[in-house]
């Protein structure tokens, strides 16, 4: 098995924004059955779609208001989510996702974990996922040959069942991997920054639905939670204006410079998340080398 898993690849998908995220899993999936043994075999094996409604209203934090559909992670040009009746009546809503698309439920609980939690992909669950998905799409191809050869029906046939076997199991391992951490992460310690979730920027209805859209400020000197390498997240500050001299006056000049102050937690060269100062939108603007956090420096925007 773990020969297996070392033929795929541990680099997280090209393009995905979860790699700039400063915090770690507490376990990874390969540990999770020893972490949380109960969750893996519950949601796993003896009652896995019942298991995906806790979690997903776990990871909620039992508010339903804030439920959508896959939690928007698998719209498409036929389907989005939010506007399947999920405000009348979000737990019948979450009953049928978890029945029916049982599969797409577990992933976007993750999903939505990692974005809310800002933690970063971990090499050993992008292998084992990359393995998951190379066997069910042999068990598949196998099937389609063993409609036309009958000698290759066999083969397929005990395809179909190591295919049902590693996915059941990673199904386990990913949802007591997400168990494990929604235990043991204070819920104050997540944060919902709205361009990092597949919805997009708060619309009046959606400023109704997600009220705590954004995180509460930090106090001054509330200790930090360092276990599994998790960081208290921050804020996205709002970028500060220079006045050129007029103080009722911001400089409104193209490009327009902005004062930034550095967060806790991040380091030179890392990318931080700021609001424009006119139009509000989250914007990604790099560290400069050298500064610490509690340092200023200017950006064009």
């Amino acid at each position: 098995m773990v020969c297996c898993l070392l033929c795929f690849s541990g680099d997280p998908i090209e393009g995905d924004p979860r790699v700039t995220y400063g915090n770690q899993w507490q376990t990874s999936m390969m540990d999770a059955p020893c972490k949380d043994p109960c969750f893996f075999c519950i949601s796993g094996f003896l009652c896995h779609c019942c298991a995906q409604y806790f979690l997903r209203n776990k990871a909620l934090g039992g508010d339903m208001s804030r439920y959508m559909c896959c939690q928007g992670y698998m719209n498409n040009p036929c389907f989005k989510g939010g506007s399947c009746g999920e405000d009348s009546c979000p737990e019948v809503c979450l009953c049928m996702e978890s029945f029916l698309c049982f599969s797409c439920a577990v992933s976007s609980t993750r999903a939505y974990v990692m974005d809310t939690r800002n933690i970063s992909p971990d090499p050993c669950d992008n292998r084992i996922i990359r393995f998951n998905n190379c066997i069910q799409l042999l068990s598949c191809v196998f099937d389609i040959v063993g409609i036309f050869l009958k000698e290759a029906r066999h083969i397929a046939h005990i395809l179909h069942h190591i295919a049902e076997l590693v996915f059941y199991c990673t199904v386990g391992c990913m949802s007591a991997q997400t168990n494990y951490e929604l235990n043991n992460v204070p819920p104050q310690m997540a944060i919902m920054w709205e361009n990092q979730l597949p919805y997009s920027a708060p619309t009046a209805k959606n400023m109704q639905r997600y009220p705590n859209i954004s995180a509460p400020e930090t106090q001054p000197g509330q200790p930090q939670h360092t276990g599994g390498g998790y960081q208290q997240p921050q804020q996205p500050p709002m970028a500060q204006p220079v006045h050129n001299g007029n103080m009722n006056q911001p400089l409104m000049a193209q490009p327009q410079m902005v004062m930034i102050t550095v967060p806790q937690g991040l380091q030179p060269g890392q990318a931080l998340q700021v609001r424009h100062p006119t139009t509000g939108q989250l914007v990604l603007v790099n560290v400069p080398p050298g500064l610490q956090p509690g340092q200023q420096f200017t950006a064009q925007f």
